[in-house]
């Protein structure tokens, strides 16, 4: 559904201490169904980095164009991150080959 690693960027997942970085660019592979708040879980925070201290994050990010999308982490798993909300002014669904851009840091547990 998505690849994190291409050949211009990656989505990244750095721990400095009690702080997460998660930065870089994440490439559908085929078009991602998002209707109303469903979200698409698009990869799990590795074992070696902690979860948020919150639960369910939610960050603004930019996709393809003028296109924007709910960054979360730990919503419906501590370890989960995911997207929702793809759109404009309207919810629709994620284009196959669409760039989403990510880019958020928490505190960690």
């Amino acid at each position: 559904h998505y690849n994190t690693s291409n050949n211009t960027s990656k989505a990244r997942v750095r721990q400095y201490g009690p702080i997460v970085n998660i930065q870089g660019i994440i490439k559908t592979t085929k078009e991602l169904t998002l209707s109303g708040t469903k979200q698409v879980d698009v990869f799990k925070l590795p074992d070696s980095i902690d979860p948020p201290a919150a639960w369910g994050l939610n960050y603004l990010q930019q996709g393809s164009g003028a296109n924007k999308f709910v960054l979360t982490v730990g919503k419906t798993d501590g370890r989960v991150v995911a997207i929702q909300r793809y759109g404009t002014t309207s919810n629709g669904n994620v284009p196959n080959n669409a760039w989403l851009n990510v880019t958020c840091t928490y505190l960690a547990s």
